[in-house]
This record gives C-alpha cells, structure tokens and sequence, in this order.
C-alpha cells in the first residue's frame, strides 16, 4: 500500500475534485496513476482511496451526488466555497499557472472584445473570438522574457486550426484551417463576444509535463515553450460548445515565445 499520509492522499483527493461532478471511479483513477508514477501503487490503494474520498465527504470536504461506494455510480465535487474555478492553465518551464476569476479589474482576462488588429489569411464571415488574454506581468515568474499573449480561436469553423503571430497590437494570421465559418457552429444564436472576466494567479506550482498532460486530452507529447489550455468554463455564465461543454473537450495554445507565434487548436477524448 502507499505509504503516503492521510493528510496528503486527502489532498492529492482535493486537486482532481473540480468545480464540476466527477465519478467517483475517475477521481480514484486520477490517484491512483500518480502512485504508479511515483512506484508505489499497490492492489490495494484505490480501496484506501475510497475511504478517504468517504471520509472527505462525510467532513464535508467534498459534495456527493449518490452513494460514493458505487464508484461508478456517484459523483463529487469540491464544495462551493471551495471551487474557484480555473479557467485558464499555463505550463512554463516546469510550472503550472492557475489563472481564476477575479473581483477586479486585471491585466489577464477571459473573452472580451478583439483589441488586436488582425491581418493574415482572409477568412469570414463570423469573426475570430478572443477566447483570454494572459499579461505579461502575472506571467513573469515563468522566467523567459514574456510579452501579452492574447488568445484567439475560431470558435464558429469547424475543427479550426489557427497559427498567428504576435506583435505589440498588431496579429497576423499565418494559417488558418479552415477559412469559411460554419452556420450553426457552435450552435445557434453563439454570442460574437465572450463575457469580459478578469482574471488573477491563483494556484502556481512545480510538476512535470507529463503530469500536466495527464489532465487534458490528446495533449501534444513534447511541449512548446509555453502551452496554455482553456477548459469549458462552469462558472462564467457562457457555453463554449453548447452540448460539448460535458464533454473532454480544450482550447490548446502552443506559444514559441522566441518567435511570438501561437498555434491554436482543439482537441478531445
């Protein structure tokens, strides 16, 4: 059996418990894989880890939907007061940035108006959406020189794929598949603007790449400089892909600082 604490296996619990519903058997999954990365997993640990999802629940830690010991049958969540959504992930040079909502205004945020002057490849008709912007300022603990990192996506065409470069408030697209929008993507009446949420540094913490991978689907095996991934968001009053936003489904940015160019794509389970 694994010789961690029950103090750290409660927490290890806590980190893959969201803002959303998970199965239980997911959340037991989740564990269990970073026992195997460490060399301790055992037959034994995901009993031991039911206990203490059990006992998180009972110590109100965690809310259950249904009876936890049917792990495939119930869900939880981390409680209310505790699920400060992360709206935005950036991995740098062996960190992780949690960006989540703030109560004032910021130099990060999620959706808002297309501040950048874009040219490139000609497409249309439904614009390009300015799914956040990252500020240089809460970024400057990742260590190279950063600049403001807008993030842009084609959230109307269908499986876009977006590679742009970045200079001061000037965009352009360099490629971009495909250049026609789709009519009834992502579903009808989609608002032209994401809601403006600023956002603010929450959790900042050291992990490899491959545990940061782990999280998201159909990650790329070898990392860019910098590589941001923007869930659908629970918490932020909008739907990103209607019906998909129960699904696995991420915006991923791959950033080359060096170069200011981003590559933007979505991928899922």
């Amino acid at each position: 059996m694994s010789t961690a604490s029950d103090e750290d296996l409660d927490a290890l619990i806590l980190s893959y418990a969201g803002v959303r519903w998970r199965k239980v058997a997911m959340v037991i999954s989740s564990v269990l894989r970073e026992f195997e990365r460490a060399g301790t997993r055992t037959d034994e640990d995901q009993y031991r880890i039911a206990d203490r999802i059990q006992a998180l629940v009972e110590a109100g830690k965690l809310d259950a939907y249904g009876n936890v010991s049917l792990w495939r049958h119930s869900e939880v969540k981390l409680p209310d007061e505790r699920s400060r959504e992360q709206v935005v992930l950036a991995y740098c040079d062996g960190m992780v940035f949690s960006f989540e909502r703030a109560c004032r205004h910021s130099v990060s945020a999620f959706g808002g108006p297309m501040e950048y002057e874009l040219s490139g490849i000609a497409h249309g008709p439904k614009p390009l959406h300015m799914i956040a912007r990252l500020g240089a300022t809460d970024l400057g603990a990742a260590g190279p020189p950063l600049f403001d990192i807008p993030l842009i996506y084609g959230m109307g065409y269908d499986g876009c794929e977006v590679e742009y470069r970045v200079d001061g408030r000037h965009i352009e697209i360099c490629r971009m598949s495909p250049t026609e929008s789709s009519d009834h993507l992502p579903y009808p009446q989609y608002p032209a603007l994401l809601p403006y949420v600023p956002l603010e540094i929450g959790e900042t913490r050291r992990c490899s790449y491959a545990e940061f991978a782990e999280r998201f689907p159909s990650m790329p095996e070898h990392p860019a400089e910098l590589i941001v991934v923007v869930p659908a968001p629970a918490t932020l009053g909008v739907s990103l892909w209607g019906r998909g936003d129960d699904g696995d489904v991420i915006l991923l940015f791959e950033c080359d600082l060096a170069d200011r160019m981003i590559y933007a794509s979505n991928r899922c389970s």
